[in-house]
């Protein structure tokens, strides 16, 4: 008698041990009986389909179906698995077209948020597409592939030479793996070179400077030229804007209409260059040596120090005709000799500084600090309006006069021949006092009454509406309108009050002007408009109610400067967009240097992007796909 073993179909527990006999119906009827089913087929181990008792043999193992296909039956071990959710079983990705065999655990265990063990902890329940050979297909590099398998069979980062660790970080990035991508975040600083900070050297710069067209711009902003020798170089139209020239050699150097506006020159050497129509605002000049330099620009075009840091600066014997030198700071600075007439010294601190033998004729010192200063050997006469304190310049402002003296606008100071003066050491520039002389508690001399002054121009200026423009003395201005005041009316410079209002920033003086009547675009003799300089000075709000009010913005001054080259050339962000928003054609203007205002930005900055001309841009892609 023959024995079989009997499971139902794809299980290997709860079997049944029966004796065969009869036919295959009555082996399919003891089936049914025992393992509680509709047998209907009987398998043996490796799947084939039993039709014949006689194919049994004694201790066959077989499976009994109720019609449906065989299944293969799982060992206990693995069912243990797949119900503990181990994940032991193997499968193989295929990363890019390259095969990695792996285990599911590998992918789901050390990462079990990341994307990788969201796709392989449940089979098939992302739907996961599968090569002819059974391989998971992800399109990704396999070269980037490899590390982060690595990194998840045993928690280490190795990657090999030649690996680009950027690469390897983005493939990180995308299956969500952050402890991975935090490593190779450190790993990449640390692979970089240290930063460069030293300063440029003569030798990289001449080669930077023939390396780059005559027309085109050099932009050396920030950049740094510490101790460099750039002495005798035509350094002309160069932007240095906040650039570190401290204690550079620039002697001799021609820097005609450079920018170093907030450039660092502390300790430098500039002795004889050519500083015609520089601009030096808020530059820090201190310890610097400026002898013999030139700043008078024959068109006419001033040089600007307006709120320079020029303590203790030695400029003796410089032409600075017209310069502006408003608050800057001038203490203890050397300037025998110097030409400084038509100078604007308005607000300056010149406290302990030597302008002995100056030409100071026709410069406006108005509020400027002179305690302590030297002003011997004058030849011509001095025109000033304010001094920093009321009190006599015979003695120090610590020590004032019993009785305080105002100063009385008179005749210039006509100075004593300078042939009688060589060996005066006092200050000879003093105020006026009352119509009885000066007669100061503290002075045991007789001194000459004639003093400072204020030019009829200055008092014009003064009581007229441009003073109270620039001052936002909204009162003022309505009392003017309602006297029947023309807004539009130049003072001797050729500015309307809308000028002032608007460099000022005032922006309901502005609004007041133009709603009585003021014309918005106004022109300077150098054909400034008001919008020109409140796009300098990045008033926004005054910009916009200037074109709200029918502005030009194509109207360019003497430079062929439009306001969007003014407010690019201070970085003015959102007064070129608004600029840019109301006149899209501003972007194509070009200046008397051909220069297009993108031109003025910092190149491939945000603000670059904005203004490049779509033509241009255009062009340039072309030229790259070409």
């Amino acid at each position: 008698m023959r024995r079989v073993t009997l499971f139902v179909n794809g299980t290997t527990k709860n079997g049944k041990v029966v004796a065969v006999y009869g036919t295959l119906a009555d082996l399919l009827s003891v089936a049914s009986n025992k393992l509680g089913i509709r047998a209907s087929s009987l398998y043996n181990g490796k799947g084939g389909l039993i039709d014949d008792i006689a194919l049994i043999r004694d201790d066959d193992v077989l499976y009994v179906s109720e019609g449906d296909s065989f299944v293969e039956p799982l060992n206990d071990l693995r069912a243990a698995d797949e119900r503990s959710g181990a994940h032991t079983d193997w499968l193989t990705l295929n990363i890019g077209g390259r095969l990695f065999t792996t285990t599911r655990s590998t992918l789901v265990s050390k990462e079990p948020e990341s994307m990788l063990a969201h796709m392989f902890r449940d089979k098939d329940v992302w739907g996961n597409k599968q090569d002819e050979r059974g391989a998971y297909l992800i399109d990704r590099s396999p070269e980037y592939f490899e590390p982060i398998l690595n990194y998840l069979r045993h928690g280490q980062l190795i990657v090999n030479e030649g690996i680009n660790l950027l690469g390897v970080l983005e493939e990180a990035r995308f299956f969500g793996i952050e402890q991975l991508a935090e490593q190779l975040e450190v790993a990449i600083k640390n692979s970089q070179p240290p930063e460069d900070h030293s300063p440029i050297s003569r030798k990289e710069f001449v080669r930077f400077l023939l390396a780059t067209p005559t027309k085109s711009e050099l932009r050396c902003q920030g950049l740094n030229f510490s101790g460099a020798d750039l002495s005798r170089l035509d350094l002309r139209y160069i932007n240095f804007k906040m650039a570190n020239l401290s204690r550079c050699n620039l002697t001799h150097a021609n820097l005609c209409c450079s920018n170093l506006e907030r450039a660092d020159l502390s300790g430098a050497n500039l002795d004889g260059a050519n500083l015609q129509g520089v601009k030096m605002l808020c530059s820090n000049a201190e310890g610097a040596s400026l002898k013999g330099c030139n700043f008078e620009d024959p068109s006419g075009l001033k040089a600007n120090l307006e709120g320079a840091n020029l303590k203790g600066v030695d400029m003796e014997g410089s032409q600075m005709t017209g310069i502006n030198l408003r608050v800057a700071t001038l203490k203890n600075a050397k300037l025998k000799n110097c030409n400084l007439r038509g100078a604007t010294l308005a607000g300056t601190d010149l406290e302990n500084c030597d302008l002995s033998g100056c030409d100071l004729q026709e410069a406006n010192l108005r509020g400027s600090n002179v305690k302590g200063a030297i002003f011997e050997e004058m030849l011509t006469p001095l025109h000033m309006l304010e001094l920093a304190s009321p009190g006599c310049l015979a003695h120090p402002a610590s020590e004032p006069a019993s009785q305080p003296q105002k100063p009385v606008a008179q005749a210039p100071l006509e100075l004593v021949d300078p042939a009688r003066n060589r060996e005066a050491t006092a200050v000879t520039v003093l105020y006026s006092m009352a119509s009885d002389g000066h007669r100061c508690a503290c002075c045991t001399q007789n001194l000459a009454t004639p003093s400072a002054h204020q030019t009829l121009d200055e008092m014009d200026f003064d009581r007229g509406i441009w003073s109270a423009a620039l001052n936002g003395d909204l009162e003022r201005v309505r009392s003017f309108l309602r006297k029947g005041t023309n807004p539009n009316v130049r003072d001797q410079a050729g500015y309307t009050a809308l000028h002032y209002a608007s460099r000022a920033g005032h922006e309901a003086m502005c609004e007041l002007l133009l709603d009585g009547g003021a014309c918005a675009s106004p022109q300077t003799r150098g054909r400034a408009t008001p919008l020109h300089r409140s796009a300098y000075c990045g008033h926004l709000g005054v910009v916009r109610l200037l074109l709200d009010h029918g502005a030009d913005p194509l109207l360019c001054d003497d430079d062929d400067s439009s306001p969007l080259h003014k407010a690019t050339e201070q970085e003015h962000v959102e007064v070129c967009e608004l600029l840019v928003k109301r006149c899209p054609a501003l972007r194509t203007l070009a200046d008397k240097r051909l220069r297009r205002p993108y031109q003025l930005a910092q190149e491939s900055s945000p603000l670059w992007e904005m203004l490049r001309p779509l033509d241009e841009a255009q062009t340039s892609h072309a030229s790259l796909t070409t």
